[in-house]
């Protein structure tokens, strides 16, 4: 298995990593709750819930577009300075769009300028 074949298991292994959890979509059923606590514990279930399935959204979002640059043979390079991004970065991120500089300049960025 070459490399690429390594990088494209790795990543489909994720993708379903990061695939919604059954307990996760029953959190976020609404019923009736006979005690004020048991409300309150049922809304803040369904608030972590709320948050795990955007984070879980936006890792397979993230990781759907490694796997579309791995096929267009763009994978490992920034997409803002296109140099390579380095081997220990993929290791740690294998999702990762920029190189350790661009990523730091770009959450600068973000900082400056929230939307």
């Amino acid at each position: 298995m070459n490399q690429e074949e390594r990088h494209r298991e790795l990543l489909r292994n994720l993708l379903a990593e990061y695939s919604p959890l059954e307990s996760d979509k029953e959190a976020l059923v609404i019923t009736q709750q006979a005690e004020d606590m048991d409300s309150i514990q049922a809304t803040e279930n369904r608030n972590l819930a709320v948050e795990r399935l955007r984070f879980n959204a936006r890792r397979r979002q993230e990781i759907k577009l490694a796997l579309r640059r791995l096929e267009a043979n763009e994978y490992g390079l920034c997409i803002d300075c296109e140099e390579p991004i380095a081997m220990k970065r993929i290791q740690a991120v294998p999702w990762a769009e920029r190189c350790v500089i661009c990523q730091e300049a770009h959450e600068r960025e973000a900082a400056h300028n929230p939307s």
